[in-house]
Formats: structure tokens, C-alpha cells, sequence
């Protein structure tokens, strides 16, 4: 349904504006599972996260996971701005399937993550990124805010500086 709702939703042309939207990595799922055959859950586990080793990694939200889980915490008022200092409260808790952020992963197995990403595409037992891949998922797509630090979003990943010291997150 959430999907569904922006059928009629004009958008500014691919690479001219930026915002980041939850409901877009839900529609790249959706694409995924629709190509492959398979949930997306499903195809990171069998292309990203058994390729990396990231046995401690969970494609889905669910409360089996809620004991072994850290709290999330949000903004104890939401009817105005965030501040730095602002009082926080525990987020109400949320079971999740879909591709917008829907894994649950540890320290050990994020390393395994960011190094794969230090390698360009490269892990423990071959690449699940082509040189060619990595290239294109850490291109500048389009800018991410008017900032001194020349921030630019890619498929994914926030990247900021010059290539030779280019700095990628998340």
C-alpha cells in the first residue's frame, strides 16, 4: 500500500535532486524480488551476507530478535525540530521485512561489511562486487546538501571528498 500510494507522485528527473526516502529502498526490494525470483531478503542473505561469513546478521526484523537487540532511542518531542540537545525516549519497537532497513547485525559482522567496502567489492572468499559494481555503487550521483564538504549520495552510500581521499558512509 505505502508503495502503491506514490503511483501518482511526480518527481524531480533522476540525479537533479536529492531526499532521502525510506519508501525507495522499499520499491528497489520490491524490483529485486520481482527479477530474482526470490524475497530480497533472501538474495542479500545468499549474495552479500554468506559470501562475507556474516552468520550473526538477520535479513528481517522480528521479535524473536527483540531480547539480543539494542534499544532504539527518538526524539521525546515530535512536534518540532530536533536539537542537539534534545531530550530522547525509547522508539517503539518495529518488526520489518522489507529492503528499507530491515537487517540486524552486530560489530564483528559489520566489520566484515566495511572491509569488504575498504576492498572494493572484495571479501574473504571472492568479490560479490565487481571492480566495475563497486565503481558504480560509489559514484556521486547526486548532491546531498549544500555543504563545505562537497557531500554527494550514491546508491546507498553518502560520499564526501576528492577520490583520492574519498570518504564513503552510510
Amino acid at each position: 500500500p505505502e508503495v502503491w500510494s506514490l503511483r501518482t507522485l511526480r518527481a524531480a528527473p533522476i540525479g537533479k535532486a536529492f531526499h532521502y526516502s525510506n519508501i525507495g529502498y522499499k520499491i528497489v526490494g520490491l524490483v529485486l524480488e520481482s527479477i530474482l525470483g526470490v524475497t530480497s531478503a533472501a538474495a542479500i542473505a545468499e549474495r552479500v551476507l554468506k559470501p562475507l561469513d556474516m552468520g550473526d546478521t538477520e535479513t528481517a526484523i522480528t521479535q524473536e530478535l527483540r531480547e539480543r537487540t539494542a534499544v532504539g532511542y527518538m526524539p521525546a518531542y515530535d512536534d518540532r525540530p530536533m536539537r542537539r540537545a534534545c531530550a530522547m525516549v525509547p522508539a517503539p519497537w518495529t518488526d520489518s521485512n522489507s529492503a528499507d532497513g530491515a537487517l540486524s547485525s552486530n560489530a564483528e559482522d559489520m566489520t566484515k561489511y566495511v572491509r569488504m567496502l575498504l576492498n572494493r567489492g572484495a571479501g574473504p572468499s571472492g568479490r560479490i562486487l565487481s571492480d566495475r559494481g563497486f565503481d558504480t555503487l560509489t559514484a556521486p550521483v547526486v548532491k546531498a546538501a549544500v555543504d563545505p564538504h562537497e557531500e554527494w549520495y550514491a546508491y546507498g552510500l553518502d560520499i564526501e571528498g576528492p577520490e583520492d581521499i574519498r570518504v564513503i558512509g552510510h
